[in-house]
């Protein structure tokens, strides 16, 4: 159609009785788009698009101008049509004018009295039919076009896609499968055309499930969800699908389309998280989430009984001297091989989990008397001291320190008889290790020093004593600090420097956590002001929020009070939280944070891994940033449960489009590690300890003058 448009034009002017020829497409704009054209440059043919003058009437000649009025031809791009090209005569004609995207035909001649000829004007009537055939035809050609390249994406799309996908007629059988489907299922197209999906069923459903799946396609034509389908080989999976109905123009259903992908590995991922938040990715003991809730229902039972049980913490004495002399994978390896030694020595009854580090517990459970558990303690000392056997042949002897605590002897909740065992092995360690020690009210003398340390803090904020230290945070890639941790350091004249899990867990009971959170809030805050004024560049600045502060019904206010009072950047603040947020509340939790997220604060979950989380729940919190807990960092890249935990948690926390940041971090090889797995940032020793403000400013100029 286009040449035969052109072939129109050069007809046209061929016998010089008209000088110009010019065929459009009128466009969404109201414009004209140009076909063809002959008599001018292409360039000046080219304004004829943008002559709104020459298309606004109604009958076939719109106009015929003249030497004498040629000024009323405007509208070529700011030009007047005469000085473009001197005419005496301009006819322009409506190609189907009565459809929504009609053409034109225009043509120019130097003679006044053209188009009064009657041959010239049945001329132009035939071509203008002829052109309206052509414009039809070219139309027809564009969409044969058009509806060839969807068709090609299409099958191009179906054949190449990484999920399965498999179109059946309304009756369910098979018309066609793609590559992907063979991949995943292992049934060939030849196999399973003119069958039914049917041939996937895995049998873990019932049949309500799938009267309620296709229930729902009748009603509203789609359903997805996750299901567990059967391979060729008698494999079963678990995949994501989605099933769509695809409706005739009576309403009928003509097809049904299933995409679906095999979510096997997610599941495993999952799975291997979920057992991690229970058990000690180690020695695959209950950890101390699960040991929590397990002392708490043998409490429960016991309560009902009137029986005994007693708790047995065991603290391996010097073990920190066995990582440092034969490495973490000896200490890691002597640590399986005690978990196994207490597996093999209690009851079924019996429960022995890890608590962390070199610390395990043992609850016994229906205990006759104190001399029993006495014998038993006393075996596990002999247990203890019994050489253990490394790979290379040679043999390690250790020793424990036991604290014992009972019930309903030293407490009747499961919070109160952890924190007596506690400080029983406390007590048995003061007597010289590898022995045991029951918990004794003597312990009332460590409580009287708490005393004194709840006054001194009580007085800490008004007598300016505590400080701020910054632990700088540094980009793995480019090893660059991008932030700091705001630590609270206590300076007690009295005292000394006290240890921050001294004070803060104690500020918390007595409620000064409170106006000491505001006070770092506030002070970090117009820190960072200090620094960006002072020309620094900008740092994202970490304040971690207690429980108690999170809570509390005007903390959102008072940090944005606080955030406008200083002038301190919303989005350079960042607010670190703890997971033990996410094991109750979860509703109050995550409209708490919402609120924060809202202010363009960023939110940082602290310790991650520790087995607090609620998986479930996670997806649901607006935050930014996941920490690495610290205690899965000390092993890395040698303790292999280790290794598996933190790449775990940095594919989840990819696929939740988080920030990866490990704490602790010590050495180059831990951080090589992080590096290979993703991880995105790091704070810790290999970098710098905490540091006072200006040590830190030091620091950062120094980091900028390399």
């Amino acid at each position: 159609p286009l040449e035969f448009f052109q072939f129109v034009c050069d007809t046209l002017i061929a016998d010089g009785i008209f000088r110009v020829a010019w065929v459009g497409m009128q466009q969404e704009n109201g414009g004209y788009a140009q076909l063809a054209g002959a008599g001018l440059a292409p360039a000046k043919l080219a304004l004829l698009n943008n002559c709104q003058s020459l298309l606004n009437g109604d009958a076939k000649i719109i106009s015929a101008i003249t030497n004498k009025n040629y000024q009323q031809c405007l509208g070529l791009g700011g030009q007047k049509l005469y000085e473009v090209y001197p005419f005496a005569t301009i006819g322009c004609f409506h190609v189907r004018p009565t459809i929504a995207d009609p053409a034109l035909l225009v043509i120019i001649s130097q003679k006044a009295d053209v188009l009064e000829h009657a041959d010239y004007r049945r001329l132009i009537a035939e071509l203008v039919s002829d052109i309206e055939f052509a414009v039809d035809a070219f139309e027809q050609e564009q969409r044969q076009s058009h509806n060839v390249q969807q068709l090609e994406l299409a099958a191009t799309v179906f054949a190449n896609s990484s999920e399965g996908i498999v179109v059946t007629d309304a009756d369910e059988k098979i018309l066609s499968i793609n590559r992907a489907f063979s991949e995943i299922t292992g049934y060939s197209a030849d196999e399973v055309i003119g069958n039914t999906p049917r041939l996937l069923k895995s049998e873990r459903h019932e049949r309500d499930f799938y009267q309620a799946m296709w229930r729902t396609i009748d009603e509203t034509g789609r359903w997805q969800g996750e299901i567990w389908n059967r391979r060729k080989n008698g494999q079963v999976y678990p995949e994501q699908l989605s099933i769509t109905a695809v409706y005739a123009a009576s309403g009928e259903v003509n097809n049904y389309i299933a995409i679906f992908s095999d979510i096997s590995q997610v599941k495993e991922s999952e799975q291997l998280l979920e057992h991690l938040q229970w058990h000690d990715p180690l020695t695959d003991l209950p950890n101390r989430r699960m040991f929590g809730d397990l002392l708490a229902q043998a409490i429960g039972v016991t309560k009902r009984t009137g029986q005994a049980l007693a708790l047995l913490c065991l603290d391996l004495d010097h073990f920190k001297d066995i990582n440092e002399s034969f490495g973490f994978v000896v200490g890691d390896n002597l640590l399986v091989q005690m978990a196994k030694r207490l597996r093999g020595r209690v009851r079924s009854s019996d429960i022995v989990a890890r608590l962390g580090g070199d610390e395990f517990i043992v609850l016994l459970n229906d205990m006759e008397d104190v001399d029993a558990v006495t014998t038993f303690a006393a075996n596990l000392l002999e247990l203890a001291v019994q050489p253990f056997s490394l790979d290379d042949g040679r043999q390690v002897q250790l020793s424990t320190s036991i604290g014992i605590a009972m019930f309903p002897d030293h407490g009747d909740t499961a919070l109160e008889l952890l924190q007596k065992v506690d400080s029983a092995v406390y007590l048995s360690k003061q007597r010289g290790r590898d022995q045991f020690a029951y918990y004794s009210e003597e312990m009332t003398v460590k409580a009287i020093e708490r005393i004194g340390l709840s006054n001194h803090l009580r007085q800490a904020l008004e007598n300016g004593e505590l400080q701020v230290y910054y632990q700088p945070q540094v980009d793995i890639r480019s090893g660059s600090i991008v932030g700091a941790e705001a630590l609270m350091r206590w300076n007690c004249p009295q005292l000394g420097m006290v240890p921050p899990d001294r004070f803060i867990p104690l500020a918390e009971e007595l409620g000064c956590i409170i106006p000491m959170g505001e006070w770092i809030l506030r002070t970090v805050c117009m820190q960072g002001r200090a620094w960006l004024d002072a020309g620094n560049p900008p740092l994202t600045l970490a304040v971690n929020l207690s429980v108690v502060q999170f809570y509390q019904d005007d903390i959102v206010q008072n940090i944005a009070d606080i955030l406008v009072e200083t002038g301190f950047p919303t989005k350079m603040l960042e607010l670190e939280v703890t997971e033990s947020l996410l094991m109750h509340k979860e509703q109050q939790t995550i409209a708490r944070l919402q609120e924060l997220h809202q202010l363009g604060i960023a939110l940082a979950m602290d310790d991650f891994g520790t087995g607090y989380s609620s998986l479930a729940y996670l997806k649901y919190f607006p935050l930014n940033v996941l920490k690495i807990d610290k205690s899965f960092v000390d092993d890395l890249p040698h303790g292999s449960a280790d290794c598996k935990m933190v790449s775990a948690i940095v594919q989840m926390g990819q696929g939740l489009g988080l920030k990866l940041l490990a704490e602790g971090v010590e050495n180059q090889e831990q951080l090589d590690y992080l590096q290979t797995i993703g991880c995105d940032s790091y704070q810790g020793y290999h970098c710098s300890k905490p540091l006072p403000a200006a040590e830190f400013m030091a620091l950062l100029a120094a980091q900028g003058e390399d």
